[in-house]
């Protein structure tokens, strides 16, 4: 996934390494909150051209929260509008791999899902998103 690995690298150059969420958000008029959301449904991002939210479900952990920040910061910084977007599995692919990307940025020989858990305080789903693109980089 080309685009979704340039631009981590290119919000990594231009944040100096280091890609803060919030500071991303400010600096793209995003609004980010917590809220009551229903079951199944971690994150959300609405836009509508003037005004960007992402809500982020209260009832799951902080670490979730997290995670699933930066999935939607892919959704309102380079997905189609929502309508086409979250119905598509291959943007939902690239949301997951951004957040992986941001949330666990380095993996090392033996890492497993459980060492990048502890070491990123990153939920699973993180972890094995981004091992699982570790390993296809291996059979380019």
């Amino acid at each position: 996934m080309r685009s979704v690995l340039d631009f981590y690298r290119e919000l990594q150059k231009k944040y100096d390494g280091s890609i803060n969420f919030k500071k991303v958000c400010a600096d793209e008029g995003i609004i980010a909150v917590k809220g009551v959301l229903p079951d199944g449904l971690n994150g959300l991002f609405v836009g509508n051209g003037k005004y960007k939210v992402i809500i982020l479900n209260e009832k799951i952990s902080r670490e979730e929260r997290r995670d699933w920040a930066f999935h939607e910061l892919w959704h309102a910084l380079k997905s189609p509008p929502a309508a086409e977007s979250h119905a598509s599995l291959k943007e939902e692919y690239k949301a997951n791999l951004f957040a992986a990307l941001c949330r666990a940025p380095f993996v090392r020989d033996g890492d497993t899902i459980e060492s990048l858990r502890e070491r990123y305080n990153v939920s699973a789903w993180i972890a094995k998103a981004r091992l699982d693109h570790e390993v296809k980089k291996m059979f380019r």
